[in-house]
């Protein structure tokens, strides 16, 4: 069976927290966080990104893994899977690769770029794991790109997304 997961995180600062749909204790959390912050930037919202991002993927298989990055930017999501100890395979997409997307390489997780947007991936490979980390937000047709991103999910396979969003889209 097909098993998809979509999470959703709001990176909104202020009254939009005590209106999300979330889990109890990650409502909390971040209420506790983002008081006093007018900025996601440096803050310790990335802490939580971390926090939240590591729980998710410590509920996955880690060996022989293919994963897709959506929006990949500088590979923070490269760096995140070496940490939690995943082995395979990593492709990252973006429109235009980071001057330090190579910095973090590692024998245990095979890295590649692929220069193209969202909305135009032609890549024929099923993917274990299709993730992206505050990148929807950035494409025209978010829609299309879920839809499209379907048929290059393997069989069992999991999508994880985090996207700031506020009380509205829910």
């Amino acid at each position: 069976t097909l098993k998809e997961k979509c999470l959703y995180m709001s990176f909104h600062i202020g009254v939009f927290f005590r209106e999300l749909i979330l889990p109890s204790k990650y409502k909390s959390e971040i209420i506790k966080i983002n008081e006093g912050f007018s900025s996601t930037l440096n803050s310790p919202f990335r802490d939580y990104i971390d926090m939240f991002l590591s729980e998710e993927l410590n509920s996955q298989n880690k060996e022989n893994v293919s994963v897709l990055d959506i929006g990949c930017g500088e590979g923070y999501t490269y760096k995140k899977l070496l940490d939690e100890g995943f082995i395979g395979s990593y492709t990252g997409i973006d429109v235009k690769k980071s001057s330090i997307f190579d910095a973090y390489l590692s024998p245990m997780l095979d890295k590649k770029f692929i220069k193209c947007s969202a909305e135009d991936i032609t890549i024929q490979t099923k993917f274990d794991l299709i993730i992206s980390v505050t990148s929807l937000e950035h494409i025209d047709n978010e829609k299309k790109v879920i839809k499209n991103i379907k048929d290059l999910l393997a069989e069992g396979g999991t999508e994880i997304h985090i996207v700031p969003a506020s009380a509205t889209i829910f």
